[in-house]
């Protein structure tokens, strides 16, 4: 909920009681402590967020790549009634677990670290335990942005949504941006591929909304098998996407 930021003076506000620092350059230099929490989204994106929460059809939350916990606190704290399952690559946070044990979060706030986005087992056995195997209301991959990661991780994801439930993939136009240097495969490949499969698994996929922080797709009431594959699934009529 937008209200739950009681005070904002430039990237840093304050919700719930705890001080966010919003970070977008020199991220390695900043670090979450007992006293401010870092953050990767401003408080205006974070306020974006409200309308895809109040879309999901229940309040299972998978949310893919946290850096230093400032989203994954603050979604808690915004939205007390969702159960939390957070991952990332990196080692555990001591100061991030300190917060969720202080605010009485560790019931229905769960923190995987060590953990790939493209770990097959490791994310089956993550929803299978901290939601108790329920399908998920809302994804949120906020990870490495690298292209075949966050196929695998939509691939390996996107089938354990509930109908209705929400998929936001952010940062997808990072190869776009003026200060992008980087020769790697740009993550707006994957965005080219949703839209095929849109069409391509109608009705799998109800809609695809593409704006400038993230992209976000809702569930279809169509059917899997379990994961997806985006290749066998777009109908190409012989011909390929060329990655750029």
């Amino acid at each position: 909920m937008a209200n739950v930021i009681t005070h904002e003076d430039g990237n840093t506000f304050v919700a719930g009681g705890l001080t966010f620092n919003f970070i977008n350059s020199n991220y390695k230099e900043h670090k979450t402590t007992d006293s401010e929490i870092v953050v990767l989204k401003s408080a205006d994106i974070l306020r974006s967020y409200d309308k895809v929460f109040d879309a999901a059809p229940n309040k299972n939350f998978l949310e893919v790549g946290i850096f230093e916990g400032g989203s994954t606190l603050f979604f808690a704290v915004a939205h007390p009634e969702f159960r939390i399952s957070a991952l990332d690559i990196r080692d555990p946070d001591d100061a991030v677990l300190r917060h969720v044990h202080n605010l009485g979060l560790k019931e229905r706030v769960k923190i995987h670290y060590n953990t790939s986005q493209s770990d097959k087992d490791a994310l089956e056995k993550i929803i299978r335990e901290d939601f108790s195997g329920e399908d998920i209301g809302l994804i949120c991959d906020d990870a490495s942005h690298n292209y075949n990661l966050s196929r695998s991780t939509f691939e390996l994801t996107f089938g354990k949504l509930a109908r209705g439930g929400q998929y936001c993939l952010e940062d997808w136009a990072w190869a776009h941006w003026k200060s992008t240097s980087s020769t790697s495969l740009a993550l707006t490949n994957l965005v080219f591929e949703m839209v095929v499969l849109l069409p391509s698994t109608r009705p799998l996929i109800d809609s695809i909304e593409i704006l400038p922080n993230y992209v976000r797709l809702v569930r279809g009431p169509g059917k899997t098998n379990g994961d997806v594959n985006i290749d066998s699934m777009m109908r190409l009529r012989g011909k390929k996407l060329t990655l750029i």
